[in-house]
């Protein structure tokens, strides 16, 4: 019986230690790896589609051209070197009149691809946004890359005079003016003019009219030039600077003390 009793006190005796003893699992130290946190699963967007996104810009572009720059944005995102698209978007952002995000983009467009049509959106937005200067610089860079494209060259003598470089227009303009054509000789002879010679500017304007027709841009430039000259028919004479003309007299400076008295006859 007593040998019964102790083995009962045993068996309770290593129950209850047993029960008494904290798990191993949860009296980890502080210094063990803490648990992992519990997993979870997200849904990751599909990827957009930039050629779709391209295409939807380009049908909002003209109803609702805030909305297609905000599409091309997205798509852009995804495809940075799309410099057509850039391009397109570019133009958006002129027509909002948003210039300064305009000239961002023509500009990385023009120094990423550099044709013709690139260097003259930047030159029209830096044109409109006043940055004159600047404007001329790439329409002579244009110009000099693409010496076939007229009109680059045209730009560059128009926005060199515009500037107020008028002996820079002058200089390029000669080198340009051997393809004879007419807006480039007109130009010429703003710059001649603009500089003081005046018969110089009248051959140049005399030649663009050779070269394409007469305007009115012409009549206003003869009537300029005709107050410096002595007339006879069709012939124009420019006296040098500080000579006076009095009908047919021309007078020099008050030192020279002296006058011309000029005799035109036509020859038969």
């Amino acid at each position: 019986m007593r040998r019964i009793k102790r083995v009962f006190f045993q068996m309770v005796l290593i129950f209850f230690i047993g029960y008494t003893l904290p798990d191993p699992a949860q009296s980890a130290s502080p210094e063990s790896d803490p648990p992992e946190p519990e997993k979870k699963f997200e849904l990751i967007p599909p990827a957009e589609n930039t050629d779709e996104l391209f295409k939807a810009a380009a049908a909002l572009a003209e109803k609702d051209p805030e909305a297609a720059v905000r599409l091309y944005r997205r798509a852009l995102l995804s495809k940075p070197d799309a410099w057509e698209e850039r391009g397109k978007m570019a133009r958006l952002y002129e027509k909002l009149e948003q210039t300064d995000a305009a000239v961002t983009e023509f500009e990385a467009v023009n120094h990423a691809i550099g044709t013709a049509q690139s260097h003259r959106d930047l030159i029209r937005v830096l044109e409109k946004k006043g940055m004159l200067p600047s404007a001329a610089a790439i329409a002579l860079q244009g110009a000099g890359k693409f010496p076939e494209e007229d009109a680059l060259a045209v730009d560059a003598g128009k926005l060199l005079l515009k500037a107020g470089q008028v002996d820079r227009a002058a200089e390029f303009l000669e080198r340009s003016v051997q393809k004879q054509n007419k807006n480039l000789l007109f130009l010429l002879g703003q710059a001649l003019e603009q500089q003081g010679h005046p018969a110089s500017a009248l051959k140049a304007y005399l030649k663009s009219m050779d070269a394409g027709t007469t305007s009115e841009a012409h009549e206003k430039a003869f009537q300029r030039l005709a107050v410096y000259a002595v007339k006879a028919e069709e012939l124009w004479v420019f006296p040098p600077r500080g000579w006076e003309k009095n009908g047919k007299t021309l007078s020099g400076p008050w030192k020279m003390s002296r006058s011309i008295l000029m005799f035109i006859r036509k020859a038969i």
